[in-house]
């Protein structure tokens, strides 16, 4: 199974989220930590300036009475404290300049009922060297505590508050992914757009620089690649006329030779001249038709398969009069389709003709049922001897290339004797879509 492909849009939002998630955990984990430990100085603060004013009033008035507000209550001895903070902390826990916090928020009392209290107890050495405890209490059941207030209304707050927040940052990652990615994916869609008609057009600016850099190196590659396929074209105009001309030639001459009488062993010669000239025009042809970027021979025509076939024997014949090679073709159910003729007559004339090249001795099988073409040659081999593979030769590879260009398909089998086995199939549907 595949993996699924990853876009850069994707991976630029999902680096931005993580990033800033792992800030704004990092911020709520640090901003809670000093939120209690800010809590604890600002109450220590109080607590200690509560009883360094005492002490000041105490030096003019040694008389001056334990000071007590609100909620703060001073004790002179650890045995007066209350008694439900002496039952819960011990004299030797309560360190001299240290804060101490007693929540009796999970404590219960006698009757199983939550206390719903917090003391916060910091001891305070006087200059006298008495030690003084200050205490301050809140209690969730005082309803006029404004502290108690004032923290409630934060807690119900912070709720719809952290919603907003997490919405504004879930809209600000998505934002800046998107700004992010819209230059690469506004390279990937010029990228799929350049072609050989805009070319000449200026790359666009893509806001970063390596986006810029892999503009103009795709912009580079298309434009070597289209200064190729020009010299190339133009290679094959002037190819068109230069390479016909001389097989022409040589075509014309034989004529001459054959009105003349020659011996045997010319004769044979003259033959052998006339099939390296056919096959000559023929792989020229086959080779200019490749190299045409639009072919001007790939119009539809009715086409009476068997009487191509046949052409294509009756111009192959030299094969079977020169070598041991018995030659057997069976017909049926084919009916007139409709084709471009001159791509499916290079195809049989490549697939027969290496057939028959590879076969040094044996026989080939040529069928045509139901409008598919098998080609197959069977080497004799005798007892012992070794059998041995004789390729595909370029003629396969044509017709290949062939096939690919105009949407048909062709199966290469090989046999055990050493033979091959083509199946040709001309899938009429593709090829009226190209």
């Amino acid at each position: 199974m595949a993996s699924k492909m990853k876009t850069f849009s994707g991976v630029i939002r999902k680096y931005i989220f993580l990033c800033l998630g792992c800030t704004l955990l990092m911020y709520t984990v640090i901003l809670n930590f000093y939120l209690f430990h800010g809590t604890r100085l600002a109450a220590s603060f109080e607590l200690d300036v509560f009883a360094r004013q005492y002490e000041r009033t105490l030096a003019q008035n040694k008389d001056a009475a334990l000071p007590r507000a609100f909620n703060i209550i001073t004790y002179d001895r650890y045995e007066t404290l209350p008694e439900v903070v002496r039952k819960h902390v011990s004299q030797a826990e309560l360190e001299v300049g240290d804060l101490y916090d007693l929540d009796l928020d999970d404590i219960h009392d006698d009757d199983q009922k939550r206390l719903g209290l917090l003391y916060l107890i910091l001891p305070y050495e006087l200059n006298d060297g008495r030690t003084i405890y200050m205490v301050q209490n809140f209690s969730d059941f005082d309803d006029e505590s404004i502290f108690l207030e004032e923290w409630d209304q934060l807690s119900f707050f912070s709720i719809p508050i952290a919603i907003i927040f997490l919405v504004l940052f879930v809209i600000v990652v998505f934002m800046l992914g998107r700004r992010l990615a819209n230059p690469s994916q506004a390279l990937a869609r010029w990228a799929e757009e350049l072609n050989s008609n805009n070319l000449e057009q200026p790359i666009p600016d893509f806001k970063f620089k390596e986006l810029n850099n892999v503009a103009k190196e795709l912009h580079g590659a298309l434009s070597r690649n289209e200064e190729f396929v020009v010299r190339e074209r133009e290679f094959l105009r002037q190819a068109s006329h230069e390479l016909r001309t001389p097989v022409t030639v040589i075509r014309g001459n034989i004529e001459l030779l054959s009105k003349h009488d020659l011996s045997n062993s010319q004769h044979r010669v003259v033959n052998r001249i006339t099939r390296a000239s056919k096959s000559m025009r023929q792989l020229i042809e086959t080779l200019l038709w490749l190299g045409r970027e639009v072919s001007p021979d790939m119009s539809q025509e009715e086409v009476y398969y068997p009487e191509l076939l046949n052409d294509v024997l009756e111009e192959l014949t030299y094969f079977t009069e020169m070598q041991n090679v018995e030659c057997k073709v069976t017909v049926e159910n084919t009916d007139i389709i409709s084709v471009s003729k001159t791509p499916l007559y290079i195809v049989i004339s490549n697939l027969l003709r290496n057939a028959f090249q590879h076969t040094p001795k044996g026989h080939v099988g040529i069928q045509l049922i139901d409008n598919i073409l098998t080609v197959e040659n069977h080497l004799d081999v005798k007892a012992g001897q070794s059998k041995k593979e004789l390729g595909q030769g370029v003629g396969v590879n044509l017709v290949k290339r062939i096939c690919t260009r105009c949407g048909w398909s062709c199966e290469m089998v090989p046999l055990e004797d050493g033979g091959m086995r083509a199946v040709f199939t001309i899938n009429e549907e593709k090829e009226n879509k190209l």
